[in-house]
């Protein structure tokens, strides 16, 4: 029987596949095991949703949980791998012991959220074959660590919870590896990377969009936290080590996060909050606008903030345990990820939903613009005490 196109890590390994010399092409060893996570109940604000129509992320319901599941953390060594594109999709050479056919075959978990096409693979289901199609192709030799994530390196939330999280687990034994990133344009990324790395330096390699790169033997530690939905407080980790957020006076400053000059899920009477959260002396925040470690410091030292769900809230990583945050959330797309996150943190969360301007399509909410009740959340804050 011929190989499938595509596999799971864990099948690839079950299956006991070779290189031609004979040596396993994947092996694996655990990192952390399974473990259930505690959430605490919303706070305040919102924290009913059984008569309300919400579409939420990662699934419904979760606004009553007390606990979710995380999956185990596992370091893969793949030998002879080929690296695909910016998005890091990994695919395997196989042989096919039967008839010594070889081939290629995805890893599953590298084509999350992935066009194909887009990255210049195409499947032949009728040959069973996998074609590729690049500008660039070169060979590593001796090992990498694989620093990629599916489209995501360049959005903040992503780029520290899907991509540099990894290195809260990467064994010292790679700390020296040579590793594989995608072009860096962004400054944060830099002032990330220099944090991790300290005194000591790194060796990196970026892989650009129809590149490949086949490496003797690459070391992937796949979506860890299943792209932020259940993160471990093993995560954070890295954030610490990195050295950002170090305060200099106890939690005290109240912070309103903007989101004016984004593009998606646009906030249309925005201004009224701010106005608001501005005559009570709440500083707003434009993170894009301010180096990394002034991000991690403000909220490091910050003991209210409200803002849309958005990436800057990353960076309630860097939170005092003694902090409040109170999300602006949108109906149509009511996404959890930063109460699991400030969770780890020992934060106290609620939010304020508002509505969707427009048709309810929860299969594309991400362009969608919205608007919120100030008066209720308004009402929210002063009995909260965030006003």
């Amino acid at each position: 029987m011929s190989l499938p196109l595509h596999m799971s890590l864990v099948e690839a390994e079950e299956r006991r596949l070779v290189d031609p010399d004979g040596r396993p092409i994947v092996e694996s060893l655990e990192l952390l095991s399974a473990r259930d996570i505690g959430v605490a109940p919303l706070a305040f604000g919102d924290t009913d949703f059984s008569h309300r129509r919400v579409f939420e992320r990662p699934y419904e319901g979760a606004w009553r949980e007390s606990v979710y599941r995380s999956a185990p953390v596992r370091l893969y060594r793949l030998r002879g791998a080929l690296v695909l594109s910016s998005s890091g999709v990994v695919l395997l050479r196989t042989v096919d012991q039967a008839t010594g056919h070889t081939g290629l075959c995805l890893l599953d978990e590298t084509i999350q959220y992935i066009e194909l096409a887009e990255h210049g693979i195409h499947l032949g289901h009728d040959s069973n074959s996998i074609s590729v199609s690049v500008e660039k192709f070169s060979r590593l030799a001796g090992r990498a660590v694989h620093l990629l994530a599916p489209g995501g390196s360049y959005n903040y939330y992503h780029w520290n919870i899907d991509v540099m999280s990894r290195f809260s687990v990467v064994p010292e034994a790679h700390r020296d590896d040579v590793f594989l990133v995608p072009p860096l344009p962004c400054q944060f990324q830099w002032e990330f990377l220099n944090g991790v790395a300290r005194n000591r330096a790194m060796r990196l390699q970026a892989i650009h969009a129809r590149e490949a790169v086949e490496v003797d033997e690459l070391i992937l530690i796949p979506n860890i936290g299943e792209f932020g939905h259940f993160p471990r407080p093993e995560q954070l980790r890295v954030f610490a080590a990195a050295g950002l957020g170090v305060p200099s006076a106890a939690p005290g400053r109240r912070l309103y996060i903007a989101r004016r000059n984004a593009e998606h899920r646009r906030l249309l009477n925005e201004q009224e909050v701010i106005t608001l959260l501005e005559a009570a002396g709440y500083e707003i925040l434009e993170c894009e606008t301010l180096p990394l470690a002034e991000q991690a410091q403000r909220f490091a030292e910050a003991s209210h903030i409200v803002a849309p769900h958005g990436a800057g809230l990353t960076n309630v990583v860097y939170c005092d345990s003694r902090a409040a945050l109170c999300e602006l959330q949108m109906d149509l797309n009511v996404n959890w990820l930063f109460r699991r996150l400030g969770n780890l943190k020992g934060i106290r969360y609620g939010c304020v939903v508002g509505e969707n301007n427009g048709p309810w399509e929860p299969l594309q909410p991400h362009n969608k613009a919205w608007h919120l009740p100030v008066d209720r959340l308004a009402a929210v804050l002063k009995r909260e005490g965030f006003l």
